[in-house]
């Protein structure tokens, strides 16, 4: 009965867990062209779909989008690249590079065992060289971006299902669905090259949080995520493609935060560690930070 609160702004957010974490990751790509050749010249690699005469589609994978230019290629050179394997099938661009996320999130608890988390987050990507396929790697050499960072801002929902809860620590399932933006600088480009919607993004991982008090945790979370994403080159003609492909594996590190529902007793001179009552007023006896008392007992249970 202590822990009842007179607040109304306090009973409003003090359910709502603040998070906030960052971590390391490793980032796996796939780019497949389905029905479109690659060409590479000047050192730049470049989309050619032989019904669009002397046209090409300079790569920007991780910026904006494809820059279209005129191929000055004889037609004989464009004539053989039409007819290669390499148009009429696929030609696959993979590679590997570091991510660094950031999220900032909130999370609420519901029937004891479950948890709905809703947040935000920016993954700093560092990949620069794409690698085709064995037998296209003499004739395209690597794709090399020319930055090699790219951003992506993603909004998340993470239904999660508590494996395991005591007073010191609690373990849950995650699962996860995205909408991801992909920039190749979030200050200067205003609108997204990629944006990673249909299908949804989705992912699956495991958090172990460690309590500290009542109001505060630190967490480990480790994540698989797997994104995709159909680039059309041709809006009239569905089948000139390129799909993007990415799954990541991260691990992040953070803490969570919630507001006390009762505000921290006023007096100087108590000394009570339990919430208690002053003038018939609630209030908790230790900072929000501080879980145990001097004796090394517990102050709260989950």
């Amino acid at each position: 009965m202590y822990a009842k609160s007179t607040s109304k702004l306090r009973k409003l957010i003090n359910p709502i867990h603040f998070n906030f974490s960052i971590g390391y990751g490793k980032t796996y790509y796939h780019n497949q062209t389905v029905g479109i050749a690659v060409i590479k010249k000047d050192g730049n690699h470049y989309l050619y779909i032989p019904s669009e005469t002397k046209v090409g589609y300079l790569i920007r994978w991780f910026r904006k989008s494809y820059v279209r230019t005129l191929l000055y290629e004889s037609d004989q050179i464009l004539n053989n690249l039409a007819n290669d394997g390499n148009t009429n099938h696929s030609v696959s661009f993979k590679g590997k590079g570091n991510t660094f996320p950031i999220t900032l999130s909130g999370h609420v608890d519901i029937f004891k065992k479950f948890r709905v988390e809703l947040g935000s987050s920016i993954y700093i990507h560092f990949i620069k060289t794409l690698q085709p396929e064995e037998k296209y790697r003499e004739d395209l050499g690597d794709y090399v971006d020319p930055i090699g960072m790219h951003y992506v801002l993603k909004a998340y929902l993470m239904p999660s299902f508590k494996l395991l809860e005591n007073n010191a620590y609690t373990l849950l399932l995650n699962t996860q669905v995205s909408l991801n933006f992909t920039y190749g600088n979030i200050i200067k480009d205003a609108t997204a090259a990629h944006n990673w919607i249909v299908p949804v993004p989705v992912g699956i991982g495991l958090t172990l949080e460690k309590h500290i008090s009542e109001y505060f945790s630190i967490f480990g979370r480790l994540t698989y995520e797997h994104s995709n994403t159909i680039d059309k080159i041709l809006p009239s003609n569905s089948t000139k493609v390129v799909s993007l492909n990415q799954q990541s594996v991260f691990f992040q590190v953070g803490f969570t935060i919630n507001c006390p529902e009762i505000p921290r007793c006023p007096l100087p001179g108590c000394d009570i560690n339990v919430k208690h009552k002053h003038s018939n007023k609630a209030y908790r006896g230790v900072s929000m930070f501080t879980g145990k008392n001097y004796l090394g007992y517990r102050l709260y249970n989950k």
